[in-house]
């Protein structure tokens, strides 16, 4: 098998033609590794065609008994539109909200109950909202600032560069808490008289 390199960029990436398992191009303004199967082109104008029902259906919810028949008004229209659409995906809305549902509250369970076992009492109430606030807080912050990286930067160097930063942060809190205990000390130490 020959292998070639993109002559647009300078890196290791390699289109090894006929390898289906090839890796995908580092950032979505690179090329392909190939071409897309006669399956895959199904699937894209498949899903191209249902998409397009939408448009194409849109005359029947205006003139719902076809030409020569009065149009609904745009209220009613979009009512029929809305309603139509939460019918629609309500169900599989509900679904995925169920096995989420599971999957989530199966590792909250799970890291509690590591804590709980591995550590010690007296640290257990700050590890236990040190775990809340990333599972509720910093999680959902970090999917919003991070995710369009994804876009315009390959997936390796956001994890490098996640690697680096994370630490950092934690380091950064460390010595700001440090800081703050060391200057709570004095205070701390004199007695209160009343």
């Amino acid at each position: 098998m020959a292998a070639t390199t993109t002559s647009e960029q300078n890196k290791t990436f390699v289109i090894v033609p006929g390898d289906r398992h090839a890796e995908v191009a580092r950032t979505l303004a690179e090329p392909v590794p190939q071409a897309l199967s006669l399956f895959d082109q199904f699937g894209l104008w498949g899903n191209l065609g249902v998409s397009l029902l939408g448009f194409t259906g849109a005359i029947f919810v205006l003139q719902p008994g076809g030409g020569g028949t009065p149009e609904l008004s745009l209220a009613a229209a979009l009512t029929a539109i809305v309603v139509g659409t939460v019918l629609g995906t309500l169900p599989v809305a509900l679904a995925a909200g169920l096995v989420c549902g599971v999957g989530q509250g199966s590792s909250w369970v799970l890291i509690n109950s590591a804590a709980q076992e591995e550590v010690p009492d007296r640290f257990l109430g700050r590890v236990t909202g040190l775990i809340s606030l990333v599972h509720r807080g910093a999680h959902a912050t970090g999917l919003l600032l991070v995710s369009p990286l994804f876009a315009v930067v390959a997936a390796q160097d956001v994890f490098a560069a996640a690697a680096i930063a994370i630490p950092l942060t934690g380091l950064a809190g460390l010595a700001f808490s440090a800081r703050a205990t060391e200057a709570r000390a004095p205070a701390t130490s004199r007695t209160r008289r009343s």
